[in-house]
Order: structure tokens, then C-alpha cells, then sequence
């Protein structure tokens, strides 16, 4: 009865073993497709990363090129600005110039002409009295004067007169410019704009794909939280694998020692008997040679 106890209780033992080698497999193949799993998803997410840097590049280069265009249409634009400025400033001095004007200032002098060379013929051929004469002369003299200055309001109108001309002539000019640069100033930001719309939906792929990595991402992590929990059962259930494995070679082992001894038992008995037979016979053939008998 004890030896069909001692057998029961090594299969179960063995048994014991092999359910838990099964269960640590199980463990372990649970463990390695979760890390399939995730090494996929690492790779999707990876690759995700990858597009949305080459999509970040090409955003980026088209932004410099949006930037580059950006720039000269505010180059253009701070011209226009100016010329506009500098115009203006003319508009304003050519009108501060007119404001200047003598008017009439022609006539007069024509007029002063005239009444000048009517005063000398007079004095040349009216007969004068000397206090007649003296006044003539008198108002001669003062419309020399008035005739100089005149002259010189005259030059002086002539002067301001070819000035705002030439001040008209550079506003028209400042202003061709302006439009000029206004019209670079429209082609550019035109451009830029072409470039910016095509950034708009680049920029939104872009963040879809951040999205989709950060989902994968943490998939990953969850799936790795998984896989670490499996393989911290895995390294117990193995460390009790070969701890029943142990048990069970020491258990075996012990068995053999006590086999082994029992070998040894059974050869001393047999030796033992042998001996104890030689003696016998020896005795019998002393006894029958009527010797004495000795034994041990």
C-alpha cells in the first residue's frame, strides 16, 4: 500500500510539473504576441512619424518660399509707402508755392510799360510848364521803380512757375513708381497666398497624422503594460517551474541513494551468505573428518 502511495504521489508530481510547464507556456506565448502586437503598432507609428516629417519638410520649404515673397512684397510695399509720402510732401509744397504767387503780375508790368512810355512821349512832345515837367519827371522816376520790382516779382513768379512744374513732374513720377510698386505689391502677396493655401491643408494632415501617432503610441503602451504584466508571470511561473523541477530531481535523487544503499544492503547479505556457506560446508567436512568444529 505504500509503495502504491509513494507512486500516486510522483505522478502527481510529475503531473503538478507539467500543468504548470503548460500554464508558464501559455504565459509566454501570451506575452510574445502582445509584443508582436506592439512592435507592429510601433512600426505603423513609426512610419506615421516618418510622413509627418516629410510633410513638415515640404511645409517648411514652402513657408520659406511664402516668407521670401513676404518680404519682398514688404520691400515693395515700404517703397510705394514712400514715394506716397514724398509725393504728398510735393502736393504740399507745390500748393504752399502757389500760395506764393503774385497774381496779375504780367499785366502789371505790362501795364507799368505802357504807362511809362506814354509819360516820355508826353515829356517829349507836350509843351510843360517846369513845375509840369518837375511832377512828370517825378512820376517817371517812380515807375522805374515800380516797374523794377515788377521785373524782379516777375522773375521771381517765373522761378516758383518752372519749380512747380518740375515739382508736377516728379509727383507724376513718384506716383508711376508707386503704382509700379503697387502692382508688385499685388503680384506678391497674390503669390505668397498660393503658397500659404497650399500649406493650410499640409498643416491639417499634419496634425491628423500626430493624432493617429498618438493613438498608436498608446496602443503600444497599453499593449506593453500587458506584455511587462505576462512576462512578470512568466519569470515566476518558470522560477516555480524549476523549483517543482528541483523538488523533483532531489526527490528522485534521494530515491536512487536509498536504492543504492539497499543494493549495497543486499550485496553485503548475499556476500554475508556465501561466507556463511563456505563456513558450513568447511565444518561439515571437518565433522566428517572428525575434526573439531569452529565457527566465526
Amino acid at each position: 500500500m505504500r509503495g502504491i502511495t509513494m507512486n500516486e504521489d510522483k505522478k502527481k508530481q510529475v503531473e503538478e510539473v507539467r500543468n504548470a510547464e503548460k500554464r508558464y507556456r501559455t504565459v509566454v506565448e501570451k506575452r510574445d504576441l502582445l509584443n508582436e502586437r506592439a512592435n507592429a503598432l510601433r512600426d505603423e507609428r513609426d512610419s506615421i512619424n516618418k510622413k509627418r516629417d516629410e510633410i513638415a519638410q515640404e511645409i517648411k520649404t514652402l513657408k520659406t518660399k511664402r516668407n521670401e515673397l513676404v518680404e519682398q512684397m514688404r520691400i515693395h510695399k515700404q517703397k510705394r509707402d514712400e514715394c506716397h509720402k514724398r509725393a504728398k510732401e510735393m502736393i504740399e509744397s507745390r500748393r504752399e508755392r502757389k500760395k506764393g504767387k503774385y497774381l496779375n503780375v504780367a499785366e502789371g508790368l505790362e501795364a507799368a510799360k505802357s504807362d511809362l512810355q506814354n509819360m516820355e512821349t508826353k515829356q517829349q512832345t507836350v509843351p510843360l510848364t517846369l513845375e509840369e515837367e518837375n511832377d512828370l519827371l517825378d512820376e517817371i522816376r517812380a515807375q522805374y521803380k515800380n516797374i523794377e520790382k515788377l521785373q524782379k516779382l516777375f522773375h521771381e513768379q517765373t522761378k516758383i512757375d518752372i519749380e512747380i512744374a518740375e515739382v508736377g513732374k516728379s509727383i507724376e513720377d513718384l506716383f508711376k513708381v508707386a503704382e509700379e510698386e503697387h502692382k508688385l505689391v499685388v503680384k506678391l502677396f497674390e503669390e505668397s497666398q498660393e503658397y500659404h493655401e497650399k500649406i493650410k491643408p499640409l498643416a491639417d494632415e499634419v496634425s491628423h497624422l500626430i493624432n493617429e501617432a498618438n493613438k498608436k503610441h498608446q496602443e503600444v503602451v497599453k499593449i506593453n503594460e500587458r506584455a511587462s504584466y505576462h512576462h512578470k508571470r512568466a519569470v515566476e511561473m518558470r522560477e516555480k517551474v524549476i523549483a517543482l523541477k528541483k523538488e523533483r530531481a532531489q526527490e528522485i535523487a534521494e530515491a536512487k541513494k536509498i536504492i543504492n544503499e539497499q543494493n549495497i544492503a543486499v550485496k553485503n547479505a548475499l556476500a554475508n551468505e556465501e561466507m556463511l556457506n563456505t563456513i558450513i560446508e568447511k565444518s561439515v567436512d571437518d565433522l566428517l573428518k572428525k575434526k573439531k568444529i569452529t565457527i566465526g
